[in-house]
């Protein structure tokens, strides 16, 4: 009895596990019935008002034509997709331009849908779909800029008043030796 049992709960645990590998397996590339899209997602990272524009490759994995149909989730008034609507033939791919243009700064995230319909309207049509997600990371750049420079800044300040101090040190001491005026120099400098 306890091997029939262990047959039994054997069969039902490969009945179970091999739907849910196979999910896993699908679930890591991004391909719905008759759609695959590259890259699986975008990230955009640029200053304020200005535009960068990164591109999408759909590729038809169906045996039938289909009519594809791109569009934001959200952020419409930043993003555009040309084209966003085609038609592709069986294995046929298609490039797509995505262009970002941030007004404002901050992170800002949304999805790509990608819609593929057969043509065929005689059959029963279910659409397929994926969602590409989108990232943008908006940078005011005035303030980036002074950020970033803010270091380099200080240190060529610093470097000018040295240079400001020693060329009014020599020029004081003309009379002396190259290595007294340096000792004077170095004495000058840390004695402030």
């Amino acid at each position: 009895m306890r091997l029939g049992n262990l047959k039994y709960c054997m069969k039902k645990f490969i009945y179970i596990l091999f739907p849910i590998v196979g999910l896993i397996i699908a679930a890591a590339h991004i391909i719905a019935a008759g759609i695959s899209v590259s890259p699986n997602s975008l990230f955009f990272s640029l200053p304020v008002n200005d535009k960068e524009t990164k591109t999408l490759t759909i590729n038809n994995i169906s045996t039938a034509p289909q009519i594809y149909n791109l569009y934001s989730d959200e952020l419409t008034d930043i993003i555009t997709i040309n084209p966003t609507i085609f038609r592709l033939e069986p294995g046929e791919d298609i490039n797509v331009s995505i262009t970002v243009r941030p007004r404002q700064d901050g992170a800002l995230a949304t999805n790509i849908s990608v819609v593929a319909e057969d043509i065929d309207r005689r059959k029963f049509n279910a659409a397929a779909g994926v969602k590409i997600p989108v990232e943008i990371i908006a940078k005011d750049i005035a303030s980036s800029f002074f950020q970033k420079n803010f270091f380099w800044f200080i240190i060529t300040i610093s470097l000018l008043i040295i240079a400001a101090d020693v060329i009014i040190i020599i020029r004081r001491r003309r009379h002396l030796t190259f290595w007294q005026k340096i000792k004077q120099l170095v004495n000058s400098i840390f004695k402030r």
